[in-house]
């Protein structure tokens, strides 16, 4: 079985997307129906110079839309080039809203839509309300969670907590800026080979973006969600698991943005099913990366360009 990965934020480049919209008359028509629902020019993010460009790269209001855009772009890219029919679907943070258009459970231009007012509604709470991120490298799950809790129990105003669980040794954490880098300190101390700070002045997929999570739920009801496709399987990153349908997307997507993202239970999930090869559909390659680490021996490649697509699609025939 051949699982399809979503990418998420921070791998955005400058010139993404382009080569495979010449390439794949598919992906073509992906970037007109976002542009069209957007209304801006999704391809050069809206610029008109490669400053203008560059300087909107750094804007999540702009990429967040363009991630999206360039992931389902990839899949319709790859699906044209091999006549693929993946069932297993999942997408890092951000990704997660490709997957869910590419299950079937949200049209093109909503999830547009969904994912244009995400982007809009987090920048307003991080400027409102700032936090900070770090990766910890070289501790298990249980040592980070245990520091990230005796910082936490000093009081509302002391919050950091484990959010992203991507891959064996590699745990984010996220919080209010101070309590965040307390954190990081204490985790350098307790042996991490590594502790990065992220790019980036929220603290994402934590209770601090519970009102752009209510803001979006309550966006989000002003549109339609169906089931599955046949054969679709949507993998959740708040359980790890593969879920059938989801009754209340409109409160999922509010539970998302504040609770962890489980992407390493959901990449154990997808291979206790079955999956054997899995495609990451946007720029860069993290994912693959996280892949490898998790489940050594699988058949990893990526879709971002004409370059990749060629490569992937030879490796999946082969």
């Amino acid at each position: 079985m051949v699982a399809i990965l979503f990418s998420g934020q921070g791998s955005q480049y400058a010139g993404m997307g382009r080569s495979l919209c010449e390439a794949s008359p598919a992906a073509r028509r992906v970037y007109e129906e976002a542009s069209s629902v957007l209304g801006w020019d999704v391809a050069s993010l809206g610029a008109s110079t490669p400053e203008e460009e560059s300087a909107r790269l750094a804007q999540t209001l702009y990429v967040q839309p363009a991630m999206l855009t360039l992931s389902l772009a990839a899949l319709a890219a790859l699906k044209e080039r091999t006549g693929l029919t993946a069932g297993a679907f999942a997408g890092f943070s951000l990704g997660e809203y490709a997957a869910l258009a590419a299950a079937g459970l949200v049209t093109l231009p909503d999830a547009v839509r969904l994912v244009s007012e995400r982007a809009r509604l987090m920048q307003e709470q991080c400027d409102c309300k700032p936090g900070a991120m770090y990766a910890v490298l070289g501790l298990d799950d249980a040592a980070v969670e245990r520091v990230c809790a005796e910082i936490s129990a000093a009081g509302p105003d002391a919050f950091v907590a484990a959010v992203n669980y991507n891959c064996p040794g590699q745990v984010v954490v996220a919080g209010r800026e101070e309590s965040a880098a307390l954190a990081a300190e204490r985790l350098k101390a307790a042996g991490a080979g590594r502790v990065v700070k992220l790019g980036v002045n929220g603290a994402f997929h934590t209770p601090l973006m519970s009102t752009a999570a209510l803001g979006l739920e309550a966006f989000a009801r002003g549109l339609a969600f169906g089931a599955p496709l046949p054969g679709a399987v949507l993998y959740s990153n708040a359980t790890g698991a593969a879920v059938d349908d989801i009754a209340d997307v409109p409160a999922y997507l509010s539970r998302h943005m504040t609770g962890p993202v489980r992407f390493r239970a959901e990449l154990e999930a997808m291979a206790a099913s079955g999956a054997t090869a899995f495609v990451e559909c946007g720029p860069g390659k993290v994912l693959c990366g996280l892949v490898r680490k998790t489940l050594p021996g699988a058949l990893v490649v990526n879709v971002e360009d004409a370059k990749t697509l060629d490569a992937a699609a030879a490796a999946l025939a082969g």
